[in-house]
């Protein structure tokens, strides 16, 4: 299983401005390297806990098809495709009437619905299965809840002062724990 980006964010959550405003830098020499530590920071944050913050569609893909796959990312605005790849590495895409998805808090999965059956076909031994789908809070950074993009200034504001771990006695600490308690109630549960 592995989850790709499609189609990236047109923005991110938090502009240059408010970062340069946060850091407290009014040059724009570190222009590059602040925009950077954004992105960075907001891919941190997505990936610790398994939301999408701007809208941006991603492919999942699966080793085989089974009657429910829960999708990695929330929240899910739509499914745009599912589809096979045949052992003779030929693509055919599964009709939106075979499937539809179920939600349960905020893990959206695509399950097979009642007297369907997934497509007759050998599926090849890699990657046959890619579920396409959109997900995020919304195209603009205002629709991000403001816990996120909290998390993302400190960790541009962290990684900009302290560009290495930071040891103190025999603890290190790559990212501040206020980023954590920021996260924690926000990070999605597989079960």
């Amino acid at each position: 299983m592995s989850l790709s980006v499609a189609v990236a964010p047109s923005a991110e959550p938090l502009s240059l401005a408010d970062a340069k405003t946060h850091l407290r830098v009014s040059t724009t020499a570190s222009d590059a390297y602040i925009t950077a530590l954004v992105t960075v920071a907001r891919r941190h944050v997505e990936n610790v806990t398994g939301r999408a913050l701007i809208t941006q569609t991603l492919d999942y893909t699966l080793v085989e098809l089974s009657n429910r796959m829960t999708l990695p990312r929330a929240p899910v605005q739509s499914i745009t495709s599912v589809k096979l790849y045949s052992d003779a590495n030929a693509e055919s895409t599964v009709a939106a009437s075979v499937y539809n998805t179920s939600s349960a808090s905020e893990s959206v999965a695509v399950v097979l619905n009642d007297a369907e059956s997934w497509p007759s076909v050998t599926l090849r031994s890699f990657d046959p299965v890619v579920i396409r789908f959109v997900a995020g809070y919304g195209v603009a950074a205002s629709s991000v809840p403001e816990d996120f993009v909290h998390a993302i200034k400190l960790l541009v504001g962290h990684w900009f002062e302290t560009r290495e771990p930071i040891v103190v006695g025999s603890i290190t600490a790559p990212v501040p724990m206020t980023v954590d308690a920021l996260l924690a109630p926000y990070v999605l549960r597989r079960f």
